[in-house]
């Protein structure tokens, strides 16, 4: 939107995040918690620098479960400097330009004894100085919740979340504001489950995930599909191995979006699994099974075998496989994990058929941040709502970041079949902290493995992806952080979009200065190259300054 058309619209959403965070945050101060369950205050920085991470002592307050609730808004302002205000879209040109960020945001946190939920939502308003970009506003952010029905029964599963990214994959776009060809993605999520032990050894399982997708562009851009909608319903009766063991399971899966093919995605069926302890900490098991697929609405029944491993040899570290032939080929996934008090790495794999609205399409390279630095806690600190409060308050006094750099999100209007490996290391120091990420993933047409069956679906999003992030972080005083990332990252188009490829590096240093406990300043620099046979290349340099404060 326009900037004039912008500034009533921002204004007013700023002052209804503004307002009704502040009045949920004083309703909150008014809430009494039963005794000993009081919200725990931030562990107080050390004069020398602190002990690792700034944790409390076992034993403290801040170790015993809490409920309760915390609300947070929190407002951030960004001045951005740039010789071009245009790279990585269409245009190209150089539009040098001052841009200025708002993003008002409520975060929240809380949990009773039925309920758990977190989550945050804000805007992010763009204003153009001196530039032919027009100003607009995003809404992002999400919400997680989970809903006890019946206790030891019955739970539902909830979220919500919205972001943005340029409206063309080849553009790439990280460390940069968004594309005047900007795509907003919404996502919903329900998931009722039944999670039941009827006897020590023998579990029941049932869960109902129901997914919508709903996609909006800009007036410059087009979409193939505008939504999609998937449901994921699976249902098991386990036996644990002692030593011997196994399970039925069933699944029916559907998928489908509003393109003009009518693109749509299923299978059902059933399997049977047997399972051995070979160890207390090592299991393998082998699955035989039938399902009956349809790829926009050509159905198809196939025999369906498989294995899978588990090996914990340790409480910190975990290692997961399982792999099965099914209509396209063999599928399946993959986890290493380990752990320790100041480390946590992990490699994840995965090949399965995928359509937009699956919860695949918008994964970062490994974990999280705050995920890492929950596992990194866990021996510590078993309570979650205890790690929760713990892993915000070292991001906020580290001067962390939880974005997390991954693969473009491809919407086709085509079902797809993905093949991913992503990593990550994330260590945790006295004053200093590391993350090191790196994916590669594989989207093409979903085909059946009879070779006879030729597709007749363009295939203009098929594609290859690759990168890899390093990310350093030191804490010079209790005020002041400093950080370095480098990024680089690259697709190429495979199929009919074959020869096409888009390549970037973006470079980044920055420093914050906490000026109290809720207020903050930054500064930074940030170089990017970008070089593409698809969109203009471009050299950008970037100068920012920004100031945040949490009420």
């Amino acid at each position: 939107m326009s900037l004039t058309r912008a500034r009533p619209a921002a204004a007013a959403a700023v002052g209804i995040l503004l307002a009704l965070g502040s009045a949920l945050s004083q309703a909150q101060q008014g809430l009494r918690f039963p005794a000993g369950n009081e919200p725990a205050a931030a562990p107080a920085d050390d004069a020398a620098g602190g002990t690792q991470a700034e944790l409390p002592p076992l034993g403290s307050r801040l170790t015993r479960p809490q409920s309760g609730l915390r609300i947070e808004p929190s407002i951030d302002a960004i001045a951005t400097l740039t010789n071009n205000a245009a790279a990585g879209s269409f245009t190209g040109g150089r539009d040098k330009a001052l841009i200025l960020e708002l993003r008002p945001r409520i975060s929240f946190a809380g949990q009773s004894t039925r309920i758990r939920a977190a989550g945050s939502f804000g805007l992010q308003m763009l204003g153009y100085l001196k530039s032919e970009e027009t100003s607009r506003i995003y809404p992002e952010g999400k919400l997680d919740a989970n809903i006890t029905v019946v206790e030891r029964w019955i739970y539902v599963d909830t979220g919500v979340g919205a972001s943005h990214a340029s409206g063309d994959a080849f553009s790439l776009q990280s460390g940069d504001t968004p594309a005047a060809d900007g795509r907003v993605t919404y996502r919903y999520r329900l998931s009722p489950y039944v999670h039941r032990e009827l006897s020590p050894s023998l579990l029941l399982s049932a869960r109902s995930d129901n997914y919508w997708t709903r996609l909006r562009a800009d007036d410059s851009r087009g979409l193939l599909a505008e939504k999609s909608d998937a449901q994921q319903n699976t249902a098991s009766l386990e036996l644990r191995p002692e030593p011997l063991g196994g399970s039925v399971e069933a699944f029916d899966e559907q998928a489908k979006t509003d393109a003009v093919n009518a693109t749509s995605l299923g299978s059902r069926g059933a399997r049977l699994v047997v399972n051995y302890a070979l160890t207390p900490e090592l299991q393998i098991g082998g699955s035989v099974g039938h399902e009956r697929s349809e790829i926009n609405k050509v159905e198809q029944s196939d025999p369906t075998h498989g294995w899978r491993l588990r090996w914990a040899p340790s409480e910190r570290a975990r290692f997961e496989a399982q792999a099965e032939h099914r209509y396209f080929g063999w599928g399946g996934s993959g986890l290493a994990s380990v752990r320790s008090p100041f480390m946590v790495a992990s490699v994840e794999a995965l090949r399965m058929p995928i359509m937009q609205s699956s919860p695949l399409v918008n994964v970062g390279a490994g974990q999280g941040l705050s995920a890492a630095l929950d596992a990194i806690l866990l021996t510590r600190y078993p309570d979650a709502a205890q790690r929760e409060t713990l892993v915000r308050n070292l991001i906020s006094q580290n001067g962390l970041s939880e974005n997390v750099t991954g693969a473009v999100s491809v919407f086709p209007d085509y079902a797809q079949l993905l093949s991913r490996v992503t990593g990550s290391l994330v260590f945790l120091g006295r004053l200093t902290t590391l993350e090191l990420r790196a994916y590669g993933e594989q989207s093409t047409i979903l085909l059946r493995t009879d070779p006879s069956l030729l597709s007749p679906i363009t295939t203009l999003l098929d594609n290859r992806q690759r990168g890899v992030s390093i990310a350093a972080t030191r804490r010079l005083t209790q005020q002041l952080s400093t950080r370095l990332d480098l990024g680089l990252r690259e697709i190429r188009g495979l199929n009919d979009a074959a020869g096409q490829l888009s390549r970037e590096g973006t470079l980044t240093a920055s420093a914050r200065l906490r000026m109290g406990p809720r207020s903050e300043v930054g500064a930074g620099l940030r170089y990017r190259k970008f070089r593409s046979n698809v969109i203009p290349g471009s050299d950008t340099t970037a100068v920012f300054v920004g100031a945040s404060h949490r009420f």
